[in-house]
């Protein structure tokens, strides 16, 4: 999954890739202090859906606050703008002859929120047809049947000021067949309760909370429920609106990110409604001729999905003539002391795909061509997605009520950073580290345990007892023994440093300071990398496993490349423990709990447990998640604290 933060020039400025398994995953974005309070854009797709229009990608608006900067609030003199945007969906956009039809609405101010206002539909000769209003948000519906040929405008009272405009959907003489819009007011079948009980009805400051969660489906059956944790400071003054999954899923994530206003506008409870499913179900119905195309899946490049793992792709090109370059041997190495390298061919149109597996963080990646490498030359493709969709930016202006809140969370920040964490976040990578795909060395020679010899040369001569080396005419030769016959195996070996393939082994030998050098390895059997064979093999691991001690050849490239995050988690303090360099740090954390990774049973049960800090709050519980069966359930409920027993 990548995951983006936009700016409101539509640029990204905060990135990360998120690893799904069974269709699942979590990860953090770390925000820099040197951004700026504003609105933000939060977007989130997988590799497959770079082959459709991005309005489809997952989109959400966001606000970010710096703590270090001034609040602008929004002046009690501001009077509402006289400029507005309306928009009108009907089926297909356009009106049937003869029919009753359906025509949905969004009024929005000049600041894409939605705003209230009336109007009439009229015909040309100024017969008024029908008269609309709107409903919540900005949205309305309206409905009258149209003649052939007529054709409407539309007359809009907007805070007083009155506006004239045409009504473009036109009436079609010859309709297609009608969609019947049905509105299901909360499918019940495709959500599964959650039910939490608290271990108290009230808490004290570091006082333990511990939550027993019961997942049930519609007919109150214990299901497993995969499920999200997070438990925040809230303010019952401010409207915290939060997706939520089932009304995402099964409302919204059908519609382009246009058409829809950010949650923060709208509690999605309300789409839950009668009238707001009809709204939305003649909206949905327009888009079958709006023009926004979801992709072409018939493209010479088409994206691939990405299964099991990260897809580096790109083009190789003949640098003679420009052309691509197809059926060239390609590798793609991670420089280490683990290595990892993949070999392939490009396809008919030059282009190649690389499918690394299990990698994780930022890391460098060389490409380069395996033969003739002076001839090609290596383009990568982007890997996050060069399409975006429409944005209107939005001022972030909050009322005072918000101020005051997002001033307390702030004023909690900065104990914590004055204090320093309870317990730092520290994920473990070890556990993550990719094992060497050369399990069975032959030979394997630590320098350390050798007097130190001035050339690479020496080292195989005195040292590696498996490899014979050889100069001819001012160039080297290796040559791997076989441990059986003590002949030299056919074919020259492939050489590595760090991992990363050696086209030309001189400069290695003549140069490499074997004082750098942490071991050699030596592969005396065959391998298969990709679909190639290498009959033997020989790695120099240099200490800082970097590949670092020489310039890249000019037809090799070489790349920062971002794989998954590492997983992620937050700890939190535990109070049972007498500690007093715990007890001694002010706790002030905005964030009390959050784990993404909790499943209940067979039974539907599930308990987590945490400790509340010193603020005197209330703190809310979000919990959302899924089935195996696709079932998703929300639920909301909140953790007063007091500061004393009563």
């Amino acid at each position: 999954m990548y995951i983006e933060v936009l700016n409101d020039q539509n640029k990204p400025i905060l990135s990360e890739k998120v690893r799904l398994t069974e269709g699942t995953g979590f990860g953090s974005i770390y925000i820099p202090r040197s951004i700026q309070t504003g609105t933000y854009y939060l977007r989130a797709y997988t590799r497959w859906m770079t082959n459709f229009d991005p309005e489809y990608y997952f989109f959400d608006r966001i606000y970010i606050v710096n703590p270090f900067l001034p609040l602008e609030t929004i002046s009690d003199q501001t009077g509402k703008s006289p400029d507005f945007n309306i928009h009108f969906y009907a089926e297909k956009n356009r009106l049937v002859p003869g029919q009753n039809n359906y025509v949905a609405f969004r009024a929005m101010d000049q600041s894409g929120n939605g705003t209230d206002l009336e109007g009439w539909v009229v015909t040309t000769s100024g017969d008024t047809i029908t008269s609309f209003h709107t409903y919540k948000y900005g949205f309305g519906l309206m409905s009258f049947t149209p003649r052939l040929n007529d054709q409407f405008r539309i007359i809009t009272n907007y805070n007083g000021g009155y506006k004239e405009f045409p009504l473009n959907l036109p009436v079609l003489q010859n309709p297609v067949e009608r969609t019947v819009i049905n509105s299901n007011v909360t499918d019940e079948s495709k959500k599964f309760n959650i039910a939490i009980q608290q271990n108290r009805e009230h808490y004290i400051t570091r006082d333990k909370v511990i939550l027993t969660i019961k997942t049930t489906d519609s007919s109150e059956q214990p299901v497993s429920g995969d499920l999200s944790v997070s438990v925040y400071r809230s303010d019952g003054q401010v409207n915290l609106y939060h997706k939520n999954i089932y009304q995402y899923l099964y409302h919204t994530s059908c519609f382009p990110g246009y058409s829809l206003p950010p949650d923060d506008q709208v509690p999605f409870a309300e789409y839950d409604s009668l009238m707001m499913e009809k709204i939305l179900s003649v909206i949905y119905a327009s888009m079958d001729n709006t023009g926004h195309e979801t992709g072409n899946l018939k493209g010479d490049r088409l994206i691939q999905p990405e299964n099991r793992g990260n897809i580096i792709s790109g083009i190789i090109i003949n640098g003679q003539n420009g052309y691509p370059a197809p059926g060239v041997r390609m590798f793609l190495a991670i420089p280490g002391k683990n290595v990892q390298l993949y070999n392939i061919k490009s396809g008919t149109n030059g282009e190649f795909h690389f499918q690394v597996l299990e990698q994780y963080g930022r890391k460098d990646i060389i490409l380069m061509p395996e033969n003739n490498p002076e001839q090609y030359r290596i383009v990568l493709d982007n890997d996050f997605s060069e399409k975006f969709g429409n944005i209107q930016p939005v001022p972030f202006r909050p009322d005072e009520q918000t101020v005051r809140y997002l001033e307390k969370l702030m004023v909690n920040l900065q104990i914590q950073d004055a204090f320093g964490k309870i317990i730092p976040d520290q994920p473990d990578i070890s556990a993550y580290e990719i094992p060497n795909i050369f399990d069975l060395q032959d030979e394997i020679i630590l320098l350390e345990d050798y007097i130190r010899l001035p050339a690479v040369e020496e080292l195989f001569v005195e040292l590696v007892k498996s490899v014979n080396i050889k100069r001819r005419r001012g160039s080297f030769n290796l040559a791997v023994i076989d441990p059986l016959s003590n002949q030299p195996l056919s074919g020259e070996p492939l050489l590595l440093l760090d991992g990363v393939p050696v086209l030309d082994i001189n400069p290695v030998i003549i140069y490499l300071d074997p004082v750098d050098i942490e071991r050699i390895e030596v592969m005396s059997n065959w391998y298969i990398i990709g679909d190639k064979l290498y009959f033997s093999i020989i790695n120099l691991i240099t200490k800082k496993a970097e590949y670092g001690h020489f310039d890249l050849p000019t037809y090799a490239i070489r790349n920062s490349y971002l794989f998954a995050q590492y997983p992620v988690s937050l700890n939190t303090p535990d109070y049972s423990i007498e500690n007093d360099s715990i007890s001694m740090i002010p706790d002030y954390r905005n964030l009390l709990y959050w784990n993404p990774e909790i499943v209940t049973n067979k039974n539907g049960y599930a308990t987590v447990s945490f400790y509340t800090s010193d603020d005197i709050s209330d703190y809310k519980i979000v919990i959302q998640g899924l089935t195996k069966k696709g079932l998703a359930g929300y639920k909301e409920a909140v953790i007063p604290i007091k500061g004393t027993e009563e």
